[in-house]
C-alpha cells in the first residue's frame, strides 16, 4: 500500500505494509547506540493529514521502522516500511 492509499482509507485496516518512497519522508539524524545505527525519520504527510507528529525510528539499514517511545528509544514494529 501506497502512503497516499493508507491515509486516504475509507475502512481502515489494521497494520497494513505501506511502502514510503524518498519524497514522503524526512531522515534527520542517525545515532549509534553501541550495537545498532539508528536513523530517525519523520513522515510529514502523517502530520498534515492527523496531526501526528514524532519520529519513526530505522535500524541500521533495514527498510522496516519502528515506533518511537516517549525517551527516544525503539518501541514496536510499525506498518511503514522504506522502498
Amino acid at each position: 500500500m501506497t502512503l497516499t492509499e493508507y491515509i486516504n482509507q475509507v475502512d481502515p485496516i489494521r497494520n497494513p505494509n505501506v511502502v514510503l518512497e524518498k519524497n514522503e519522508f524526512i531522515t534527520s539524524e542517525s545515532i549509534w547506540n553501541g550495537v545498532e545505527k539508528l536513523t530517525f525519520i519523520e513522515i510529514p504527510a502523517l502530520y498534515t493529514k492527523y496531526r501526528i507528529s514524532g519520529n519513526y525510528i530505522q535500524i541500521d539499514d533495514r527498510p522496516e521502522l519502528y515506533t518511537m517511545s516517549d525517551d527516544g528509544n525503539v518501541k514496536r514494529l510499525s506498518c511503514f516500511r522504506l522502498g
